[in-house]
């Protein structure tokens, strides 16, 4: 049987629900340069370069630097550690899937339309991953012909961090506990390594990804990506010790399905108890 809720419980829920709307873990888009708790951000830096001069290895043991992996075509630039089994891989997946179907229409062809360059943002990551990572990915996707235009990168931290600062990437590395609270994304880079558009989260719509694609090709500079359902994952819950995805503002969105439910399933319930003290001739209850 379902209690009816007193009037103070009811104002108790509802500005709980209001207090959680109001915490402060707004996404960066609404906050620039702003950060979460956990120690990472997005600040979409649209329009600034990627400094090319910055070395690392590629999944060959190659050295190489970033300059050297534009080749007159855009790229999809990826930030994730191959060993994350969370957030790197649902947007691995994800782009896989939508470059899939995208190729039985002969589009989001690598190699042609774009390369795919993805830095592991974990310094103590080897060539030798991502070697591995790369076969797997490109057996799953079934184009072994993407393989010359599809580059997996390896490098210090501190060179890590010249691109991922270039690119607005904040997260954060913990050297002692080996661990890393990251969020996800995509940097779409022109020819010349120009920041043009953002994919945030680890969804790629088809015609997003080739409208953003099409701007890059020419150097332009698309809009700010929505950054409302920022996604990411860190490595370690406090409160489970383990590894767990976030998916921020998921409080705030919850809150806002109760504050528009709670009302109407009061209004309901009061509804239903006026009729019922009505035809039991009681007197009608402020609740």
């Amino acid at each position: 049987m379902i209690r009816q809720i007193s009037g103070s419980a009811r104002i108790w829920m509802l500005a709980a629900c209001a207090a959680a709307l109001a915490l402060p873990i707004a996404s960066p888009a609404q906050v620039p340069g702003s950060q979460t708790k956990l120690g990472m951000g997005i600040d979409q830096k649209l329009g600034a370069t990627i400094p090319k001069d910055v070395p690392f290895k590629d999944e060959t043991g190659r050295d190489i630097k970033f300059g050297d992996l534009l080749k007159g075509r855009p790229v999809v630039l990826i930030p994730i550690f191959y060993n994350c089994q969370t957030g790197c891989f649902l947007i691995t997946q994800g782009l896989l899937k939508t470059i899939a179907k995208a190729n039985q229409s002969n589009e989001l062809v690598v190699g042609k339309d774009f390369d795919l360059v993805m830095l592991s943002i974990h310094p103590k990551e080897t060539p030798e991953l991502a070697r591995d990572k790369k076969s797997e990915m490109i057996a799953t996707l079934g184009r072994p012909d993407a393989a010359p235009s599809w580059h997996l990168l390896t490098g210090t931290l501190p060179n890590i961090h010249r691109v991922t600062d270039a690119i607005g990437f904040t997260y954060k590395y913990d050297p002692v506990k080996n661990l890393i609270n990251h969020p996800t994304c995509s940097v779409i880079l022109s020819p010349e390594g120009k920041i043009s558009a953002y994919t945030i989260g680890n969804e790629f719509p088809t015609k997003v990804l080739l409208r953003d694609l099409d701007l890059a090709r020419t150097n332009q500079v698309g809009e700010k990506a929505d950054q409302s359902f920022m996604f990411g994952c860190i490595m370690v819950d406090p409160a489970t010790g383990k590894t767990t995805v976030v998916v921020e503002r998921v409080v705030q969105l919850g809150c806002i399905a109760t504050l528009i439910v709670l009302p109407l399933w009061i209004g309901l319930m009061s509804l239903n108890n006026r009729r019922k003290a009505l035809r039991q001739g009681g007197p009608l209850g402020s609740g």
